[in-house]
C-alpha cells in the first residue's frame, strides 16, 4: 500500500516500528537501484580524438596476442597502476573501441577479472595509423573469455608481456612475434604436430635472440610434452625450417625451445622424462616455472635450466654467448 494512502490515525494498527520508517520518508521503502553494469556502456562518455603512444602499443598488442585481462595491461603499460589502467580501459570501451568481458571461474562469486579485446573500431584505428595494413585486419587474435582454452592464452600472455618487459630492462629491441596459429599458418613440414605457443625475436648490438616458448599444461602427461620437444626436433632438420628461422651462417643451429611449467616439482619431473626416454633435442631445451618468468627479469636472470646441465641455472644471455 503507498505510503501517501496511509493515515495518521491509522497507525495504531500497525506495528510501532513503522512509525519509525514513516519519519523517514517514502524513499526508505522503495527499492534499491541496481548498480550500472560494468560490460555496459556509458552513452555520456568524453569523446576520444586521439589515441596516444601508450593506447596505440595497447591495440597493437591487443590485435596481435589477443585479449589481455587488465592487470595484464596495468602490469605491462601503466606501471602496475590498476586504477589509473581501469579508468582508461573504461573510456576505450565507452568509445566503442574495445569489447569487454568477465573471465570465468567455476563456483566463484562476485567480481570478475574484466577481459579486454578489440572490436572493428579499434582496428580501423591501426589502419589509419599506419601500424597494419588494411589487407591484414582479417589476422586479429580473438578467443572468448568463457572459452575452456582462455587459461592457457592468459598464461602465454602472462609469459609474453613478461618478456616484452625485460627486453625493454635490457635494452633489447622486439624484432619479431608470431603466436601458434601464425606459426600453424607458415609451415607445411609442421603439419599435424604439435605447434609451440610463441615463437619470439629480440635483438641488441651483439645478439639476435630468436627462441620458441611451450607453456606447459600440468593436467598433460609428459609424454605429449615429449612427443613436442621431438617434433620440434624433426621440423628443426626440415628446409622449411632453415628458410624461416634458420640462421645461413650457421645452417646446423637450431633455435632454442623455452619450456614455461606450472611447478619446480613439475619441471623436475618433465626433465627426468625426457632425459630417461633420451628424447632428440632436448640439448636445445630451456625450462623454468611461470612464478620466476613473470616475477623475474626474462632475459638476465638465472631462471632457465638446461635438461642436460644437471639444472643448473642460468641467465638467457648467458646461454646465448655460450
Amino acid at each position: 500500500m503507498p505510503l501517501s494512502t496511509l493515515k495518521k490515525n491509522s497507525l495504531s494498527q500497525y506495528n510501532p516500528f513503522l512509525r519509525i520508517f514513516l519519519a523517514l520518508g517514502e524513499k526508505c521503502f522503495e527499492p534499491k537501484q541496481s548498480r550500472c553494469s560494468r560490460l555496459a556502456r556509458n552513452q555520456k562518455y568524453p569523446k576520444i580524438e586521439e589515441l596516444d603512444e601508450t593506447e596505440q602499443t595497447l591495440f597493437r598488442g591487443l590485435f596481435h596476442y589477443g585479449p589481455l585481462t587488465t592487470k595484464q595491461i596495468s602490469k605491462w603499460l601503466y606501471e602496475g597502476k590498476d586504477k589509473h589502467a581501469a579508468k582508461r580501459l573504461k573510456l576505450l570501451f565507452d568509445n566503442g573501441y574495445l569489447r569487454r568481458q568477465e573471465q570465468v571461474f567455476p563456483g566463484v562469486k562476485g567480481r570478475k577479472p574484466l577481459v579486454h579485446s578489440l572490436l572493428r573500431p579499434g582496428i580501423n584505428i591501426l589502419v589509419e595509423y599506419g601500424i597494419i595494413h588494411k589487407s591484414d585486419r582479417k589476422y586479429v587474435t580473438y578467443i572468448k573469455a568463457t572459452s575452456k582454452y582462455f587459461p592457457h592464452h592468459k598464461e602465454t600472455n602472462d609469459c609474453l608481456i613478461s618478456a616484452l618487459m625485460a627486453a625493454q630492462t635490457a635494452g633489447l629491441t622486439p624484432r619479431n612475434f608470431s603466436n601458434d596459429a601464425l606459426i600453424r599458418s607458415r609451415t607445411r613440414a609442421w603439419k599435424g604436430q604439435k605447434i609451440p605457443d610463441l615463437f619470439l625475436n629480440f635483438q641488441d648490438a651483439k645478439y639476435d635472440y630468436r627462441f620458441f616458448v611451450e607453456m606447459d599444461r600440468c593436467f598433460q602427461d609428459r609424454g605429449i610434452v615429449e612427443e613436442k620437444v621431438y617434433g620440434y626436433w624433426q621440423y628443426s632438420q626440415t628446409l622449411e625450417y632453415l628458410q624461416l628461422y634458420g640462421d645461413e651462417a650457421n645452417p646446423q643451429y637450431t633455435l632454442p625451445l623455452l619450456i614455461v611449467c606450472h611447478s619446480e616439482r613439475r619441471l623436475e619431473s618433465l626433465v627426468e622424462h625426457l632425459v630417461n626416454e633420451g628424447t632428440p633435442g632436448i640439448e636445445r631445451v630451456l625450462l623454468s616455472t611461470l612464478t620466476e618468468v613473470t616475477t623475474q627479469n626474462f632475459f638476465q636472470d638465472p631462471i632457465w635450466r638446461m635438461v642436460c646441465s644437471t639444472l643448473r641455472s642460468r641467465s638467457f644471455m648467458e646461454y646465448f654467448s655460450e
